[in-house]
């Protein structure tokens, strides 16, 4: 948990650099507390909304591969695929990562794939193996349970309809204030209402008459 926090809070800090430009609402000292409000809570609507954007864009150039297995990133609805053992693999495909759950969907462990922002599901093909196939027949992984890559190869496309048959859309346990990390689907709207916030905030923190002429 603690590495969840520090590594979301990195995160958070790198997306309010790409929106420090509509702070400027608290810029003003003589802006009345109401305004100030909706600035705040507009930022960190910016901030909460951008981050999984950053994020996903930082895995289409393989970014994304420093976050330690011990981390787990917010799934949200998520592709799974459960072996026999109860044991899930869940695909996270905005941040090109797989993470593994036990029976009970206990965090275990999660790491890395290289998918370059591509559409891929994680299987099991064996007791300790799990195949990775990409959409636009980029790369195939074998991995083993504990995130060591077994083997790596070129294949040809697999269609979406096949793809999909691996997995199953299902609900992993999720702490309600981070689904906005778990997918661009949510966050962009959230994202969106922070701007409109913010950009009323600024809006009417220009002074009555500003921009006449004398």
């Amino acid at each position: 948990m603690e590495s969840l926090s520090f590594t979301l809070l990195l995160l958070a800090i790198a997306a309010l650099c790409f929106t420090q430009g509509p702070l400027a609402p608290f810029s003003t000292k003589t802006q009345p507390w109401t305004k100030h409000r909706v600035a705040i809570v507009g930022t960190i609507l910016v901030v909460l909304g951008a981050t999984p954007l950053i994020a996903n864009k930082l895995e289409v150039v393989d970014l994304m591969n420093w976050l330690p297995a011990a981390f787990e990133w917010p799934a949200g609805f998520a592709p799974v695929a459960s072996m026999p053992g109860g044991v899930h693999i869940v695909s996270l495909i905005p941040t090109g990562r797989i993470q593994i759950y036990d029976r009970d969907w206990r965090f275990v462990r999660g790491w890395h794939v290289t998918t370059f922002g591509d559409v891929f599901r994680a299987a099991p093909i064996a007791e300790d193996r799990i195949e990775v196939v990409s959409e636009h027949g980029l790369r195939q992984y074998v991995f083993s349970l504990s995130g060591d890559l077994i083997a790596t190869e070129s294949y040809a496309p697999v269609s979406s309809s096949l793809l999909k048959s691996f997995t199953k859309s299902r609900y992993v346990p999720t702490h309600w204030w981070l689904f906005p990390f778990s997918d661009p689907s949510w966050s962009i709207p959230i994202w969106a209402i922070g701007v409109g916030m913010l950009g009323v905030a600024w809006w009417r923190n220009k002074r009555p008459g500003e921009g006449r002429s004398a």
